[in-house]
């Protein structure tokens, strides 16, 4: 949870850490798809992350204002 998101939460982290830790855990994410050599699906996964951040840039932006 970053300040001013709503409900409650154990943990508050100011919002740039907290793109940091989820973009480190898509990208951990697609990095072991691609260990478990299975390279199509890191590569489609490793995609709709990008394009879930592209089409919500307006979350991601005020993230980074956090």
């Amino acid at each position: 949870r970053v300040p001013n998101d709503p409900g409650k939460a154990l943990v508050q982290i100011p919002g740039p850490a907290r793109l940091l830790l989820e973009l480190t855990y898509y990208a951990g994410a697609a990095i072991l798809c691609a260990a478990a050599n299975q390279p199509t699906a890191a590569a489609i996964f490793a995609v709709v992350v990008a394009f879930h951040y592209l089409i919500s840039y307006d979350h991601v932006r005020w993230l980074l204002k956090q």
